[in-house]
């Protein structure tokens, strides 16, 4: 029934590819997914007049909640899929769930500190626990595979609000199958490569001694990841709210009533009808002490 990331049905010549959807509310207990079915050609791409429709399922007992009215052969596409589906792909569903819902609420309570409001933000240390490749943790962004290599994408973002850059910071981790007694798979940094928003390749800060295959790989991706563009600007407006609200959660002293105005006439008069007191002369303090040994060494009296 499946191939890749398409499923098949035996009445069926092309596949369908499935969209999922989840209820996103944190106060929710349900497991109900919304899955939208759109049929494709064999390359993946799209019809120009595909059978769609949609299956809310109980991803706990996969069975359909609510079913609308459809038609005999639709209703036999969904009575197929509901029998047939593994059981393990819906606990894949469920485990997408909760990733989705975790993100939802780092990105509601994350927070950047101030001091560091200048350094990019990994949007993969926003949304995982775990962070990202590039904090030294498990989880990245996006998958892309070029010449024979795979690449795990990382994207960064400078969180300063008042910052109008409109750029996303694409770092290209490429992975590495190391054989040997105990094989295991490494990352290397391979480069970042600067975009605008819009799709712009404005610089590549670092590719160590490949610059010519740096620039490539920068053309390849832009070219067959385009679609991306539209995450990264929903990304990018997601960090920059972090920001704000980052700077407006920072403590701060209270300011004192009088701060940042000058001084008052009452101040100046205040200070003006005080007695000057000499170096050599009793402390007015009542220490008993000259004035030059005890609050003179304070600073100015108050």
């Amino acid at each position: 029934m499946e191939l890749g990331s398409l499923i098949w049905f035996s009445s069926r010549k092309h596949p369908f590819a499935v969209r999922q959807r989840h209820c996103l509310d944190l106060e929710c207990s349900c497991t109900d997914a919304w899955l939208t079915f759109t049929e494709v050609g064999l390359d993946g791409r799209g019809l120009s007049r595909p059978l769609t429709f949609e299956v809310r399922a109980n991803l706990r007992n996969g069975q359909e909640r609510r079913p609308p009215k459809r038609s005999d052969a639709i209703q036999g596409l969904v009575r197929e899929f509901l029998v047939r589906f593994p059981e393990s792909r819906f606990q894949e569903m469920i485990r997408h769930r909760q990733e989705q819902r975790t993100a939802k609420r780092r990105l509601e309570e994350y927070t950047v500190d101030a001091s560091k409001q200048g350094e990019l933000v990994c949007y993969s240390d926003v949304i995982y626990e775990e962070g990202g490749i590039s904090s030294n943790g498990r989880r990245f962004s996006f998958f892309f595979a070029h010449d024979g290599h795979d690449y795990l994408i990382e994207d960064h973002y400078c969180p300063r609000p008042a910052c109008d850059c409109c750029q996303v910071h694409v770092e290209f981790w490429e992975r590495i199958e190391l054989r040997g007694r105990s094989p295991r798979v490494d990352v290397i940094q391979q480069m970042m490569a600067v975009f605008t928003l819009d799709g712009k390749l404005e610089e590549i800060q670092f590719s160590k001694d490949r610059r010519q295959v740096a620039e490539e790989l920068s053309r390849v991706w832009i070219e067959n990841c385009a679609y991306q563009l539209e995450v990264f600007r929903q990304r990018y407006q997601q960090v920059k709210a972090i920001g704000g609200r980052s700077i407006a959660s920072e403590p701060s002293a209270a300011p004192a009533a009088d701060a940042g105005k000058g001084p008052t006439r009452e101040s100046v008069d205040a200070l003006s009808a005080r007695p000057r007191v000499g170096r050599n002369d009793p402390c007015p303090c009542g220490s008993g002490k000259k004035f030059k040994r005890c609050c003179a060494r304070r600073g100015p009296s108050s």
